[in-house]
């Protein structure tokens, strides 16, 4: 009986040491990958990055990996192999806030292409999902130098129920335009 509860401890305890130092094991890879980083040495960053990604796909760093990957192929020129990473940022990770930046590089690398329906895509989802980021401010710019505006449900929002507006304006969002027989600036108003 002892025996069995030995073997049956060592089965509970030995995978979570090994996950342990599983974590360990891809911080560190990470960590050396981010020295070629900042040091400047993209090809070297690059394969150091993927070795994270492969061994260690379900990390915490797997994401900002892919990125990496995604970022120094771009700037190696190796286009394919940036857009295969940020897709798979889009896969793998959907929940993430680090999706938004990889549909803002593909945008912008479609936009560069001009595959201008791509590029809409990237953007759109990018508003659609994450409508109040820093990279939504940048995909609603680049619409609208592409001459695609927000959507109109973009464009004024819906008035909450408890916001009502003010009395004798349909719309409180949207400022009274002034008539013909208003002037300003004339100097010749006269008092209500």
């Amino acid at each position: 009986m002892k025996r069995l509860s030995f073997i049956v401890f060592i089965l509970l305890v030995c995978p979570s040491l090994s996950w342990g130092a599983e974590d360990s094991q891809a911080e560190a890879q990470f960590k050396y990958a981010t020295t070629h980083w900042d040091s400047g040495n993209l090809y070297a960053a690059r394969q150091e990055y993927q070795k994270l990604v492969d061994l260690y796909p379900d990390s915490p760093h797997a994401p900002e990996a892919l990125l990496r990957i995604g970022d120094s192929s771009a700037r190696l020129y190796d286009f394919s192999r940036a857009i295969s990473a940020y897709r798979r940022i889009i896969s793998d990770f959907p929940d993430l806030d680090i999706t938004e930046v990889a549909h803002l590089r593909l945008g912008n690398y479609y936009r560069d292409s001009q595959d201008y329906e791509q590029s809409r895509h990237h953007y759109r989802r990018i508003l659609d999902n994450y409508s109040y980021t820093r990279e939504a401010i940048i995909a609603r710019m680049e619409l609208l130098e592409m001459g695609q505006g927000p959507s109109p449900a973009e464009e004024e929002p819906p008035v909450r129920p408890e916001e009502e507006p003010p009395e004798g304006q349909d719309n409180f969002r949207t400022p009274a335009v002034p008539d013909d027989k208003d002037t300003v600036g004339t100097g010749s108003e006269t008092g209500p």
